[in-house]
């Protein structure tokens, strides 16, 4: 057996003296060390230093990058702020493994440890170290709600070509009542339990498919509170301004919405679908500034590589321009989504979702689901074959790369919410090939927004010559840039189009009766 790590935990408080005194029967035992913990976790809104196999440990200036089951990782000094970004650590190994893990989103506090850690090291009759251990005890807290201690926690740490002291000690715990962890289990699973928190991955949760047994409403409500909910989760971090993944997450949950509200507009009573199409509507031309100034921040770096190093001084003061109108941009939406308007919005969109599958008095919502899920795929398929046409055959303006870009959304997301009701196989190679070609008709989009936005700001420009040429160097590269992306969408069109794939899931939308 090679030297390593065994954890345990125990079911109810610890006798250490007692402990020590068993351990000591075996083998001569030393305490090296007694640390006070107060230690917090960070990691993202969803979770991805966890999913990534990471925590992210804070005491004060100190933080510490380490594998779940405890190993260091990198360890640096950092900025001690309530929110973190990849960006504010020095250059280097660590600053780069956190960009490429937690992307744009912030790093925040999802846990706080408090205790006591003691050091042991045990010997033989040799005085010849055999094997370490840690005892951690304490209390875990992840808000005024959530805390509670956590189960003694102790960790073998084995000494290489000493097998049999880990063997020995590992026996001996489990006799009085200890519990070695199961395989991949760690310290952090444990103290998640102690508070019964569980790490989620959120946009996992807005994944909904309709059922083949359910009506039409039934299918509606189920989509429409799965979509709520997520507005809701991410309403907070909105306003709180936490990072820009809040927004973007709320806006693809408000789209959605606004495609179910579209595309199965006859299945939801007339008075009410126009009613929440047209507030649904204002609620996007409210946050849809924020976001549009949101992903032109993030391209920063990407400007400064379409422009010469001469220009970046001019650069970089056009980016904190845009910095501050983000703000007081930031500041109207943020009094909007707490107006009663938006308040009232939400709140009688779940009680109309809430109550629609037992609206008897609107007889189309009960109508068996599968039979409306094809009747709207023929269509949103038939739309989408048109929009595409249309680029190859020449119509390549703004214009009409967003209406296709619109159309591509609505069938994507009618796809997935009914992708239960047609062959799996067809339906994940079509998705897939969408997705690509959504990434590009959105780069385009992107592109043609953040244009449209520094020439009119060129336009009203006062006279600065620094940030005037800054802005001619990055129309120009910004102009070149969509024209290269706009041959890889005509021809992303031609491939997708050209897809058997596709002309086989023509023909199943085309046969399946519902």
């Amino acid at each position: 057996m090679k030297s390593g790590y065994l954890a345990f935990t125990l079911n109810g408080s610890v006798d250490l003296d007692r402990l020590l005194e068993k351990i000591g029967s075996l083998f001569p035992v030393r305490e090296e060390a007694v640390f006070h913990v107060d230690e917090q976790y960070l990691d993202t809104f969803d979770w991805r230093m966890y999913t990534s196999g990471f925590v992210f440990r804070q005491t004060g200036a100190r933080y510490v990058l380490a594998s779940l089951l405890g190993t260091p990782v990198f360890e640096i000094s950092g900025p001690e702020k309530p929110k973190l970004f990849w960006w504010d650590f020095p250059e280097g190994i660590l600053r780069d493994r956190l960009a490429s893990v937690s992307g744009t989103r912030a790093l925040c506090p999802v846990l706080q440890v408090v205790g006591l850690r003691r050091k042991f090291r045990l010997f033989n009759r040799d005085e010849k170290l055999v094997l370490r251990f840690s005892l951690d005890t304490g209390e875990v807290s992840a808000d005024d709600e959530d805390r509670g201690p956590f189960a003694p926690y102790l960790r073998l740490e084995g000494i290489r070509g000493y097998q049999k002291p880990r063997h020995r000690i590992a026996e001996l715990l489990q006799r009085n009542g200890w519990q070695e962890l199961k395989a991949g289990e760690s310290f952090f699973d444990l103290i998640l339990r102690a508070i019964g928190r569980q790490p989620v991955d959120q946009k996992q949760k807005a994944s909904v498919f309709a059922l083949p047994e359910q009506t039409t409403s039934q299918a509606i409500s189920m989509i429409g509170l799965a979509l709520h909910t997520a507005m809701e989760r991410n309403l907070p971090g909105v306003l709180k301004d936490i990072d820009a993944e809040f927004l973007h997450d709320f806006r693809v949950a408000l789209r959605r919405t606004r495609s179910v509200l579209s595309q199965l507009k006859n299945e939801i009573p007339p008075g009410q679908a126009g009613v929440f199409q047209e507030e649904f509507r204002w609620l996007g031309s409210v946050t849809g500034p924020v976001r549009d100034l949101d992903v032109c921040l993030q391209k920063s770096q990407t400007y400064r590589g379409l422009m010469s190093e001469s220009l970046h001084r001019g650069l970089a003061q056009l980016l904190e321009e845009i910095q501050q109108q983000r703000t007081a941009q930031f500041i109207k939406m943020q009094e909007i989504l707490q107006s009663a308007r938006a308040v009232n919005l939400l709140a009688n969109w779940h009680e109309f979702l809430t109550a629609l599958p037992a609206d008897i008095e609107w007889p189309a919502g009960q109508v068996p689901c599968p039979k409306v899920a094809v009747k709207v795929m023929r269509r949103c398929f038939r739309r989408l074959l048109r929009d595409t046409g249309a680029i190859i055959g020449g119509e390549q303006g703004d214009s009409a790369i967003h209406r296709l870009r619109i159309q591509a959304k609505k069938f994507r997301y009618m796809a997935e919410f009914f992708r239960r009701f047609f062959p799996a196989d067809d339906m994940d190679v079509l998705l897939k090939e969408l997705h690509g070609l959504q990434d590009d008709l959105g780069g385009f989009n992107d592109l043609a927004v953040q244009i449209r936005g520094f020439q009119q700001r060129r336009a009203t420009l006062q006279p600065d010559e620094t940030i005037r040429g800054a802005l001619d160097g990055l129309l120009a590269g910004l102009a070149a840039e969509k024209k290269r992306i706009l041959k890889r969408c005509v021809k992303r069109c031609a491939a997708f189009m050209g897809q058997d794939r596709m002309q086989a899931f023509g023909e199943v939308i085309k046969n399946t009766s519902g």
